[in-house]
């Protein structure tokens, strides 16, 4: 794989949609080392029919909304994103979950529903609440990803667990080909910020299940083509 890391504007002092924007720019970016004949290491390196868009937490709300704006947008020769991998997505809403309002956390714990509560006021629109459609993807009337393959990773112990739970159940439900894997045990952003040894088993198995996702998608690809 070709990983395309995306240095995206940040809020507060760019709010949304500035980030989404960013995404979108840098998938056109890589389009045009696609169809630039100086560009032989792209070319000699990558398939451009073949990508992913992913990221976790806020990167993983970042990855979703950028595939919905891509699928209004001919991107050829990266007109079929292969899946979107969504790790931990950070979404919102105004009415609570059970997991939001019954979830026991550690003091270390890098999430809290004060702090998600915070970040949304500083990322969206002034005047827009919880329920915005960048928050809260899953609500009524919201336009939906169709027909891709997603992958899910939810954590345990992570007061969204019960959001991208139901992230899965939606998205399935308006055609997408959904998979999700559970990671028992720890918390949000556990990959990156918890160093126990339970973390890095539960970070080993989630790399693996992302793996086995993308591989399979890549299987599936060749065998058309045979």
């Amino acid at each position: 794989c070709i990983i395309v890391s995306i240095n995206y504007r940040l809020a507060p002092e760019n709010p949304l949609p500035s980030a989404y924007e960013d995404g979108v720019k840098a998938v056109k970016w890589v389009k045009q080392q696609a169809n630039c004949r100086s560009s032989k290491w792209w070319t000699r390196h990558c398939d451009f029919s073949s990508m992913f868009l992913a990221g976790d937490s806020a990167g993983a709300n970042l990855a979703y909304h950028v595939a919905l704006k891509l699928s209004d947008t001919q991107i050829t020769p990266l007109s079929t994103l292969r899946g979107v991998i969504l790790i931990q997505p950070f979404i919102g809403g105004e009415e609570r979950t059970n997991s939001e309002k019954t979830m026991v956390l550690s003091r270390r714990s890098p999430l809290t529903l004060s702090t998600s509560d915070t970040y949304w006021r500083l990322v969206l629109p002034r005047g827009a609440n919880r329920d915005h459609p960048w928050c809260n993807p899953l609500g009524e009337g919201t336009r939906k990803l169709m027909n891709l393959r997603v992958l899910v990773c939810v954590a345990e112990r992570d007061i969204l667990r019960d959001r991208n739970l139901e992230m899965c159940s939606v998205l399935a439900e308006v055609g997408n080909k959904v998979e999700h894997l559970m990671s028992v045990g720890v918390g949000h952003a556990f990959q990156v910020l918890d160093k126990s040894e339970l973390s890095q088993t539960r970070r080993a198995e989630m790399i693996c299940h992302i793996v086995g996702f993308i591989s399979q998608i890549g299987t599936h690809k060749s065998r058309a083509k045979n």
